[in-house]
């Protein structure tokens, strides 16, 4: 199984589906994308905004 391949599988066990928009992005930009989405986007937050109060 190719890079690719595995980047779909990692967004979905992440995302629960791939989001259809995926399947536009041609393929080095999504390896390269995605490498930086889960750097940032996917990380939990060091800290929690409370705004209920």
């Amino acid at each position: 199984m190719g890079e690719y391949e595995e980047i779909l599988k990692d967004i979905e066990k992440r995302l629960g589906s791939i989001p259809e928009y995926v399947k536009f992005i041609p393929k080095n930009i999504l390896e390269h994308d995605w490498a930086i989405s889960k750097k940032t986007i996917m990380k939990k937050p060091k800290f929690q905004v409370n705004i209920n109060n």
